[in-house]
Parts: C-alpha cells; structure tokens; sequence
C-alpha cells in the first residue's frame, strides 16, 4: 500500500505497507502531516497530537468551530461530540470540508472527536476534552486583580518584541529582557522561545516557551502589533484559554501557562540612611557619591527591563536624636521612563557632604532620626543599607531600644511584629561608635571625629567603641557570647567593616550595591554580566576549552603505601559571582594523585573541561581522611594547549628557591652563607638528584 501523504520535514516520498490501524512505521512519517494544523477557530487542535489531560475551556451558548488542515488528499472527516462518560451528542456525515461547528448548551465536560480516513481506508482518530462553563455566572480572577493590567502589558511588550525580530534570530530557546520580565509569571522554569513561527500571510504570531509540540501562544496581528484583547474568559494558567480580540480576525487566539492573576513580582523598598558627618573626607565621599548614582542608574535600568518594582529611599542623619531633615527623599519607583525622579535623586547624592543647614553640619552622624525616619515610611522597607564611619547620639538606651530593636537582626524582645526590615550597615571597623553607658563629660576634642571649632561639644554622650562589631553588639541585643556577622557580598548578614571606602568607588565594583542586593534576593534579577577576575592579569580561564590541572599532594603514613587516596582536589564551576549559594553549581570534578611517589610526595594532574555558563571556579582541598594529614602544593592551572613554569623566591634575600617547568618537576637552588649559588637539584620520576655543585673558596695570606 503506498502512503501518498507528502511530508515537508523530509522532502521526500515515504513508501511503506500500511495496516488500516497505521503500522508504526506509518505512524512515525504519516502523522506530523495529518497532525498538522488542528484547529484555528479555537486552538483545541492546534498541537496537532491527541492531547492528554490539557482541557480547553469555552462559555454555554457559545459557537465553536473546529478545523483540520492538512496537505493530504481526498480525506474523510467524522465529527462527534460526546459527553465525559461516552453518551455521543452529536455525529456528523463524513464530509471532505475538514470543519465543524458545535454550540455547548449544558456545563460540563465534552469529548470532541475527529476520525480522519484516506482513500486506503486508513483512519486516524484524534480527540480534545472540553469544558462548558456558565460564562455569566462566573467571573474571571482578571476582573478583580489589580495587576492584570500591568502583567498583559508585560506580555504585549514581549510579543511585539518578537514580531519586531527577524524570525531567522528568533531560535529555539531565545531569550530577552521582555521574557525575563515576564518570567515570573510563566509557569515554566528557565523559560525561553520555542517553535515560533510569525506568519504574516494569515496575520498570527505563535510560540511555546519550551520545546513542547503544542503552541503556548497564538494571537492574532495588525500589521506590527498585536490586536488588542481581553481576559474575561481567564482562569488560571493551568489550561488554555481562548481571548477575546477587540479587531475582528478568523484567527482563533489564545493563550496558556500565564499567570494573569499573580501579585506583582519584586516589590520591595530599599531604604539608603547615610552619615554626613565631616570626618568623611572629600575623597571618600565622592567614592560613595559615585557608587550612589551608579546604583539609581542600574535599579532604574532593571525595573525597566523586568518591570520590577524596587522603591528606593535616601535619608540622611542629622546632628541630634531629635531634629527630622525635611530634605530626604521618600520611597520611588526608579525609571528611565521618570527623569524627574532619577534627577530628584541624582541632585541629592550630588550634595552629599557638600550642604548645610538647620540640622545638618559636620556632626550629622546621629542614627536615630534618620533610622526613625525610614522605619516609619508609608511603605516599610524591606533592607535599610547604612553607610557610616561612625555614629553619635543623646540617649544611646533610647537608639538600642526604641529604634534599633525594631530591626529583624535584632535580638531585642520589644517588638514582636513579623514584618521587621532588615538592617546592613557598610561602615568603617574602626572608628567612633557608641557603645552603652552615659557619661557626664563632654567628648574628648581628641576623641570627636566630628570636630570643628564652632561646634559645641555635648555635656551628655554615649560612652565611645572603637570598632564597628563592638557597637552593633550593644546596639543589636546581642549576648555575651554572640557577635555580629560580618560579610561583604551577603548582605542578609549584619554588616562589613571597610578600611575605607575605596572600595565603592572602583570600576570593578561600581555594581557594589546593585549586585549584592540581588544575590542576598532583596532585589530581582541577575548580577552584572562583567569580569569578575578583578585581580587577575593575563590569564582568566573560558568557558568550553580544556584546561590543565597539576598539583603535589602528601600524607603523613606510618605505613608505606604506593599511591594517596585521601588528598583530592575538586574543582566546582558556579554560573554566579556567589559561590556560597547551592543553587549556582553547575558541575565539579573531582582529581586524585598517580604516578611514582618522590621524597613523599606524589603528583595530580589531569585535564578539565569548563562547562557552558561558568562565571566562577571553585577550588576545594579535601582530606577524605579523619586522622592522616594530608597536604598539598603546587598547585596550577593552565591552558591544555599551553605550558606554564612557575617560581618560588625566599622572602626575605628574594633569592630563587625553586623553579617549577612545565611538567610541575621542581629544580631546587641552594645557597652558601654568602650568597653564592653551590647545588642545583632536579626532581624526577626517580627521586631528587643533584645535577649541578660548585665549590668556592678564599686564599687566606698569612
């Protein structure tokens, strides 16, 4: 029997005997074509397969019509429509229209069937179950939910992005700012664009977001655009639903895996609180000026590109517990679409350390007002990051127990609220703090470092700490035994202590702020895609090459043994910049010592793949061993194609002790009591052997 379907995938012919049932064979190259097209009017069959468990959802009293196109010949269609438990509806004649239409009068759940037979007698039957609903009686979560608006939008964004795009760049598993902005509403992890097709002829654009045969999305187009459309008929994002466009079109149009009811993703108030006091000079205040603008920059860039909605504040401290700056700036959505907000918030970190007034001088160091501030905004931040090199105040009891116990990182028992923002102080270690206590004496002139002439020194201040840690100990409630936790790139912990504020103002961390805000996930999206071998100088390994790894490894045995099985060197790939996070592994190799043990010690070396993604190397010295010390040296990595040698120099005559050559075999260098080069020795397979001694001496005349 000759298969006469013609399949466009292979551009040819298929010949084969098929039985009426359609052999495997048959099944394999006959039916991409007879599963084609399955529906336009509504997209029930538009997969093209028989469909599992995904149900399509239409209103009583409403007028589905089914479609099939194929490029066969001379097909048979029987339509049937049947209830959930067999009871048939409706059966049309076979007809050659390959259409159908059926009005649902009754809720509940229907069986729509379609036999298609050739002139072979050969039939295929394919079936879709539908749900009939009361469209009057129920509304639609999109009715009710604010956010629908804003996540529609989110979505017309993305798909006229895609029909902007030449369809040839739009491959399989493409990915965008628009569909990262409306990733967290798609059903799908890691989601990406698959199967697209823009067919302009009949005016649709359709895709899925991950490589599955059915269309995620179909909607109808106007020239460069979508038509309009509503979501009166949305439920959830577990079935299709079919959408009502406002421009007449005979394109069936519906969408699938869209949560159109969620809250809104990312919102959270990042509150700034910054000293300035004068004993933050004019060069470290530029520092953090710098990285302050940059960070509204990349905030407002990021809410644009994810429609997030970060709200960022700045407030700055006073020079007394009691006196309320009328200069700060409460909570703002950033956005490139918002200069006057960017600018508002530009001109005030201009000024930073650079105004005066009532309230503000060189002793603006006073955490309480500006913290009291924050902690009382309409919208309750969820971090509050502090830049400080030192902190004064009238009642440090009142600090300690009215403002600081109201942060989560608190131990203090006052408030019991759940909702407490969280406090990351970047400060100097060591400076002025306070620490407890009240003393009846004016402050030391050689002890303020806020000291001016015309400012009076107070008769009341708190007793001074000079570290950072010691004051947040006190301030915080912490117990005799704890301590603050100090880390630089996490900033769940509660503060790190700067040598100054250098740091803040370097091209390689001008994101400080920006990335480490969204690694500890106050924030949303993905850090800055940068160089992050800040230190290195030539060489920076890349992702997909070989590279090879050589080391020397001992164990402290009471036996001898002829290879070491408890040193091993794992190197980890990490897709982040944080290597602290599980969730950013993607791989590791573990490598293990062989050869010949010489003088005790035995060489590693083997080659490595860099995975795909990889934006940090991890190198982890494990001891697979509870009792034997292990230890290890020399280690190095390098290109597979390219050698290395490297040089060890004693430290303090800076003489050549050791160079090792390409293989990781050391040649050692010794020296007499006056400097002068008596022995080179040469590591090998079979031991250290001497390979070169001079003697030297000086005639003594009597």
């Amino acid at each position: 029997m000759m298969n006469y379907l013609k399949i466009e995938k292979y551009w040819f012919l298929i010949l084969s005997v098929v039985f009426c049932s359609f052999s495997s064979l048959a099944k394999e190259y006959k039916e991409p074509v007879i599963n084609s097209i399955f529906g336009t009017a509504f997209s029930g069959f538009s997969s093209g397969i028989d469909v599992d468990g995904i149900s399509e959802t239409h209103c009583l009293n409403e007028k589905v019509t089914f479609t099939f196109e194929t490029k066969g010949v001379n097909l048979n269609y029987v339509w049937s429509t049947e209830t959930a438990s067999g009871q048939v509806l409706n059966l049309s004649p076979a007809d050659t229209s390959g259409m159908y239409s059926y009005t649902f009068t009754s809720a509940g759940n229907y069986i729509v069937k379609l036999t298609v037979t050739d002139t072979d007698n050969c039939s295929k039957t394919f079936k879709k179950e539908i749900i009939a609903i009361d469209c009057a009686a129920e509304n639609s979560c999109t009715k009710d939910n604010l956010n629908t608006p804003v996540i529609k939008a989110i979505f017309a964004t993305l798909v006229n992005k895609l029909i902007s795009l030449p369809e040839a760049t739009i491959v399989k598993g493409y990915t965008c700012d628009e569909l990262n902005a409306l990733a967290f509403y798609i059903k799908d992890q890691n989601p990406g664009i698959y199967n697209f097709v823009h067919n302009k002829q009949k005016g649709f654009v359709a895709f899925s977001f991950t490589d599955r045969p059915n269309y995620d999305i179909k909607i109808a187009t106007n020239g460069n655009q979508i038509v309009d459309f509503t979501l009166d008929k949305y439920k959830s994002s577990e079935i299709l639903t079919h959408l009502t466009t406002t421009v007449a079109s005979g394109v069936t149009s519906f969408v699938n895996r869209i949560n159109f009811c969620s809250d809104l993703y990312c919102v959270n108030h990042i509150a700034f609180v910054l000293d300035e006091s004068g004993s933050i000079s004019p060069a470290q205040a530029a520092k953090v000026r710098k990285q302050l603008k940059k960070y509204v920059q990349q905030q407002a860039d990021d809410n644009d590109k994810l429609q997030s909605n970060i709200y960022v504040s700045i407030t700055g401290m006073s020079d007394s517990d009691s006196y309320t700056r009328t200069d700060n700036l409460a909570a703002a959505r950033l956005s490139n679409n918002d200069p006057a907000t960017l600018q508002r918030f530009n001109r005030w970190i201009d000024k930073y350390r650079q105004r005066s007034g009532e309230g503000i001088s060189a002793s603006s160091d006073y955490w309480k007002t500006a913290l009291d501030v924050t902690l009382n905004a309409t919208m309750k931040p969820k971090i509050v990051v502090m830049i400080t090199d030192g902190c004064q105040t009238n009642n440090v009891e009142a600090l300690r127990d009215q403002t600081m116990a109201r942060f989560s990182n608190s131990k203090s028992t006052l408030f019991t609220n759940t909702d407490k923002p969280h406090l990351y102080v970047a400060g100097i270690a060591n400076g002025y703090y306070v620490d407890g206590g009240l003393t009846n004496t004016a402050l030391p002139r050689n002890e303020d470092p806020n000291y001016v002439p015309e400012v009076t020194a107070g008769s009341t201040e708190s007793r001074v700490a000079p570290v950072l840690r010691t004051s947040l100990k006190y301030l915080l409630s912490f117990g005799e035994t704890e301590y603050p936790r100090d880390k630089i790139d996490d900033f769940r912990y509660d503060f790190y202590g700067h040598e100054n504020f250098d740091l803040l103002g370097t091209f390689e961390n001008e994101a400080f702020f920006s990335d480490y805000l969204k690694l500890s996930e106050f924030s949303c999206g993905l850090p800055t895609d940068k160089n992050y071998c800040t230190d290195c100088l030539s060489f920076q390994p890349v992702p997909e090459k070989e590279y090879l790894l050589s080391a020397w490894v001992k164990e402290e045995m009471a036996i001898q043994v002829k290879s070491y099985e408890n040193a091993v060197i794992n190197v980890v790939f990490f897709n982040n910049v944080n290597t602290n996070d599980v969730r950013y592994k993607i791989g590791s190799q573990s490598f293990v010592a062989k050869g010949d043990i010489i003088d005790g010690w035995q060489r590693v070396t083997s080659k490595f793949l860099i995975p795909a993604g990889t934006k940090t190397i991890g190198i982890e010295l494990e001891n697979k061993s509870s009792g034997v010390p292990v230890y290890f040296d020399d280690i190095r990595i390098h290109p597979l194609d390219g050698s290395v040698k490297t040089f060890v120099y004693d430290a303090e005559t800076f003489k050549l002790m050791s160079e090792l050559d390409e293989n990781n075999y050391a040649s050692f260098y010794e020296y007499d009591n006056e400097g002068g080069l008596v022995r080179i020795k040469k590591e090998t397979a079979k031991g250290v052997k001497t390979i070169q001694e001079t003697r030297s001496g000086t005639i003594i005349n009597n």
